[in-house]
């Protein structure tokens, strides 16, 4: 996990949900095909997920806000705890995983359509487990 101190402190919510990061390709001419590169001429890399987004915009308006989720012990996991750190989003109840990497999502914009693949962390039974024991034992608490 991202900390392991004492449960100490209580938040006004606490957030479960999916870790991922968006990886968005803009000003792209024309539609990708098989077999064919296409130049997009912008890209961004930021926070993805729901449920990140909601944990960010919730913290924005004031609640103090700690996510419960997985990423992996990766560049995009790392990118995704600073992110909802530089937001004020307490990160001491997401686990790293060395076994899984962080999900991650292309976008690519058209204009105003857009396609995406996603990729998301994957979960075995026994980390699903560990990760629901975590969860009933902080009771949405830690430092």
């Amino acid at each position: 996990m991202a900390g392991n101190n004492p449960l100490t402190k209580s938040f006004d919510a606490l957030v479960v949900g999916e870790l991922n990061v968006d990886l968005i390709l803009n000003n792209i001419e024309k539609p990708a095909a098989i077999g064919k590169e296409v130049l997009a001429n912008a890209m961004t890399l930021t926070l993805g997920s729901s449920s990140a987004i909601f944990a960010s915009n919730l913290r924005t308006l004031g609640s103090s806000v700690t996510f419960s989720g997985k990423i992996g012990r990766d560049d995009f996991g790392q990118h995704v705890i600073n992110a909802l750190k530089k937001k004020g989003v307490d990160t001491c109840n997401i686990i790293i995983s060395g076994e899984s990497s962080t999900g991650a999502t292309i976008v690519l914009n058209y204009g105003e359509d857009r396609a995406m693949v996603t990729h998301p962390v994957q979960w075995r039974t026994s980390q699903w487990k560990t990760f629901q024991q975590m969860c009933s034992s902080k009771r949405g608490t830690c430092t």
